[in-house]
């Protein structure tokens, strides 16, 4: 391992997007697969993992300065970092945040390390050290990393026996050997101007910022006579290998049930390893909230997990725990998603759990508070991150002000004040119900045993009728419009380009996703290939139909560097007008070998399973979905994908959204051929 400083580096850095300041501190640990390495993560897990945790304790609930503490044990082949990160909340400093951080300490060590502590990460590390081998991919990887780091493609076996053998002891040395009063490093980010918020004695990091007005294209130079030596290998590499034959997907069986009281169930077994993932929804989620008072939705989620009639948050936390289950609940546009794994051995009691969640809530207080103030910081500081606020600003150009998918789905600074927890009970009473409910369930678990499990759903879950809010379809617009959101020194610029297209269940969806997968729609695709490959413009450039009941938009997008706004937002929309023309016969055979032969892939994991279940029981479709899509894919013709790419690729109707520094690209952007760009708030 890296040796310790020789005393402790204190530095901070203004950051002139920054809205909150954000402590980082950093203690040298040993190397992954180290013995040490093992209790170092379950101290990261114990100090902030959990209500229980003595940083989540201090800092979150009692003093309030942040609604969340990370902490990590990230280990590499030479040496480990054991970082905490604290995102402090609007107008609290880091001096505070650095003195709470050593009272919990002070507090882990006087409380100490219970048994139970110990079981709750071996449980939670035993799902995942599982979950990490539930794919070809992550088996692969899982052996490079055994190959590379510790010498052994086989370390499968001791590295679960070596997660399973951390003592109380083990942890209890770790903290004081590496993290008590040892040096380590501090670092402070505060908004620009506010170097008082920084800890005490930083000094400044001096970082060199780039100077937008004097940023240019960089030149990517030749190879030269550089000489590249080659590995030695038995195998040719260099001819790439021919294709094999088409893979063909084979869907594992799926069956059906439909409980009394409505609830709609789809499962599959699959034995391979020992997890089940579940995914419980209920239609409604974020379009059931009112524009008046957006975000209900979105806290009911953060609050319904936090305790049951019976339970105290911090009891049923410590059950989840120990079973080694994880919970989440989502407010997804059109559903609210209960997403839960857990070992097949503790199903049944996971199962137990959600339904107290379900339908026993307890209403906490304490809890709706510290969820309103989390929501409430996150939508403080994605108003520092250009991509979330373009997003947000081009969904309301889409829909408009008058349909809630205008509207930021975590709400707004003011709606998100008046939000009290009896909306949240009303938003329940509302739309809990039954009859809009669906069960998916992948993993090694029969289906009478999950039929049982439901059981008390079916017993003790009451129907009542749901009323659906309605909106009008988002018109398309009657031509193209540049809209500009000013984001004042900004390095890049953030370009969304798009209309509401297509719902999922007309027809044309599937072929929608085909013509676009040469657009945008994989790594090798017009969009990335140029404006990341050629232009060197972007990390990534994309294009996509989303996937709704409703009508959903088109969206083209990418965060290019703000020298390159404006040939950028013409490369998209020439793109789009070029591909109108049509493709050759080799770029057809090119989509259709690559989304069959990706298919093969897309449905390894439980939690792929669980996500195609929901999308057969959302939109209606059959078992053998996949196959029939295949089977349009295979028929696509050289005219039907440029009768589609017309009807749909329509770059003469679209919104254009540029988020970046107005102050030097909004007038270059007047010769876009798109009319003057209009100046928008968000």
């Amino acid at each position: 391992m890296v040796p310790a400083p020789e005393k402790t580096i204190r530095l901070y850095h203004e950051d002139s997007f920054a809205n909150v300041p954000e402590l980082t501190m950093v203690w040298p640990v040993p190397q992954a697969y180290h013995k040490d390495a093992y209790a170092l993560d379950f101290l990261a897990k114990i100090l902030a993992s959990g209500k229980k945790a003595p940083l989540y304790n201090v800092l979150v609930k009692e003093k309030q300065l942040t609604s969340f503490v990370n902490v990590n044990n990230n280990t590499e082949e030479l040496a480990g970092e054991f970082v905490i990160t604290v995102r402090a909340d609007e107008g609290k400093s880091l001096v505070e945040i650095e003195e709470a951080v050593f009272e919990a300490f002070d507090r882990f060590e006087k409380e100490g390390i219970s048994r139970r502590d110990i079981e709750k990460v071996k449980a939670v590390s035993e799902k995942g050290f599982y979950d990490g081998l539930s794919s070809v991919l992550r088996k692969s990887v899982r052996l490079a990393y055994y190959n590379i780091f510790s010498g052994d493609p086989g370390y499968l076996v001791k590295d679960i026996e070596n997660i399973r053998s951390v003592t109380r002891k083990d942890v209890k040395r770790v903290y004081e050997q590496y993290i008590k009063g040892r040096n380590h490093l501090v670092a402070s980010f505060v908004p620009k101007g506010s170097t008082d918020l920084a800890a005490v004695n930083s000094v400044s990091a001096r970082i060199k910022e780039e100077d937008i007005a004097e940023a240019t294209q960089v030149e990517i130079s030749g190879t030269g006579d550089e000489v590249i030596k080659k590995t030695e290998s038995v195998i040719d590499r260099s001819s790439e290998p021919p294709p094999g034959e088409e893979p063909e997907v084979n869907i594992p069986a799926i069956w059906r049930a439909s409980l009394k009281n409505g609830i709609r169930v789809y499962g599959i077994n699959n034995t391979e390893l020992p997890l089940v993932s579940i995914k419980l929804t209920i239609d409604g989620g974020v379009l059931q909230d009112n524009t008046d008072l957006p975000g209900v939705a979105g806290m009911l989620a953060a609050v319904l997990p936090q305790g049951t009639k019976n339970k105290t948050p911090e009891e049923l936390e410590e059950e989840i725990e120990l079973l080694g289950s994880s919970f989440n609940i989502s407010a997804d546009s059109e559903e609210l998603v209960f997403s839960l794994s857990t070992l097949s051995r503790n199903f049944d009691r996971t199962m137990a759990l959600l339904k107290e969640i379900i339908l026993e809530p307890r209403w906490d207080e304490a809890e709706f508070t510290i969820a309103q103030n989390r929501i409430r910081n996150r939508i403080i500081q994605s108003e520092a991150q250009p991509a979330r606020i373009a997003n947000i600003v081009f969904h309301k150009l889409v829909y408009g002000p008058d349909h809630i998918f205008g509207y930021n789905p975590d709400g707004t600074r003011e709606s998100i004040e008046k939000i009290r927890l009896e909306d949240l009970k009303s938003w329940y009473e509302k739309n809990i119900s039954p009859s809009v409910t669906r069960v998916h369930i992948s993993g090694n678990v029969s289906e009478d045993q999950v039929l049982k499990a439901l059981k008390p759903f079916e017993e003790e879950w009451a129907v009542k009728e749901v009323a659906f809010n309605s909106y009008p379809a988002p018109a398309v617009p009657e031509k193209s419009q540049i809209f500009f959101l000013d984001i004042p020194g900004s390095r890049q610029s953030v370009i969304y380009i798009g209309y509401p297209a297509i719902s999922r269940d007309n027809p044309d969806f599937i072929k929608t996703e085909f013509v676009n997968y040469r657009l945008g729609g994989a790594f090798s695709s017009i969009l990335m290939q140029i404006l990341r490959e050629e232009k060197g413009f972007t990390y990534g450039a994309r294009s996509s139909f989303q996937e709704m009941k409703t009508i959903a938009p088109f969206i083209a997008s990418s965060s290019v560097r703000s020298d390159a706004t404006f040939e950028s937002l013409g490369i998209f929309r020439d793109e789009m007008i070029k591909y109108r023309e049509g493709i050759g016969e080799d770029e057809l055979r090119f989509i259709r070998n690559s989304m069959i032969r990706s298919n093969a892939l897309r449905f390894e994991t439980n939690q792929a399973l669980v996500n195609m279940l929901s999308t057969i029981g959302k939109y209606d479709l059959s078992d053998d979905y996949v196959k029939r899509e295949e089977e349009i894919i295979r028929n696509m013709s050289l005219e039907e994908h440029r009768a589609i790419t017309n009807k749909y690729i329509i770059p003469g109707r679209m919104y254009y959204l540029v988020a970046g520094d107005a102050a030097s690209q909004i007038k270059a952007l007047e010769k876009a051929g798109l009319g003057k760009p209009v100046l928008i708030g968000n």
